[in-house]
């Protein structure tokens, strides 16, 4: 299914082609500053490819994947991406690629795809969608967080095979209005999240385990039941309240101070 073009949005029109070839627009023409530009399935061109070699930034001033297209990684890729309900592949196995710049999710979600290879998210995550987390069988690639951003939407971490590394799963920023969910605690392996780090979220379930707003040691994470997620580094996991209830929370301890205070006078 095609989605609609806004009136600024040029279509990959060659599928599998290099982002920086002649492969947009019914006329074929190179990516350039000033127009935003979209995968999705134009003429049958669902899949955009990253060149291989040097680290390369996309030249368009936004990139957007729809549901059912994909950009393939074969290197370092940064560019302004909006996953509309599309996935980011990494497609060279062994190798750590970058995904760099903005990474806004909307509300149709998206997937990074790291079956093949490392992914390191660089990129300032953005938006409220789904993002859905996969790897598969076999798997011994990584998965670092590091850009932080305003993210208030889920990490959900679908299908990682048991055989992935141990701490391969790594945050080294904040995300303190996502919430990260691992929806099959079985198939996991044993210490697959490094704790090395202070890592904040607006909430954090494994299985049926939803942890409560605080601050949680590798100790107090084994004694709620999710210890063995987790590689001990020395580092914690703190879900913080919602708004709602820190609003609600100081609104009662100021009632609380005023009363105390016109008891004593």
């Amino acid at each position: 299914m095609t989605a609609s073009l806004t009136s600024a949005q040029i279509a990959l029109n060659v599928d599998g082609g290099d982002w920086d070839d002649p492969v947009w627009g019914p006329a074929n023409e190179s990516a350039t500053a000033g127009n935003d530009y979209i995968v999705n399935n134009t003429n049958g061109a669902f899949d955009l490819d990253l060149p291989g070699g040097a680290p390369t930034t996309f030249a368009g001033d936004s990139l957007t994947i729809v549901s059912g297209s994909r950009a393939d990684f074969k290197q370092d890729g940064t560019a302004t991406w909006i996953l509309d309900g599309g996935t980011l592949r990494h497609t060279s196995g062994g190798n750590n690629f970058d995904i760099g710049g903005s990474l806004d999710i909307t509300a149709n979600g998206g997937a990074i795809d790291y079956n093949n290879g490392s992914f390191t998210v660089s990129a300032s995550l953005t938006g409220s969608g789904d993002l859905s987390l996969t790897s598969g069988s076999g798997n011994t690639s990584n998965m670092l967080f590091s850009g932080g951003g305003s993210f208030s939407g889920t990490l959900n971490f679908t299908t990682l095979d048991s055989a992935v590394n141990a701490a391969a799963l790594d945050f080294s920023a904040a995300y303190s209005n996502a919430s990260v969910v691992f929806s099959d605690p079985s198939n996991y392996t044993t210490g697959l999240y490094d704790l090395d780090s202070t890592d904040t979220f607006a909430a954090f379930t494994v299985g049926s385990t939803s942890l409560a707003p605080g601050t949680y040691t590798y100790t107090d994470l084994t004694n709620e039941g999710i210890g063995d997620l987790f590689t001990n580094n020395s580092g914690s996991l703190t879900v913080v309240p919602e708004p709602s209830v820190s609003l609600l929370l100081l609104g009662s301890s100021a009632l609380l101070l005023l009363v105390r205070r016109r008891v004593r006078s």
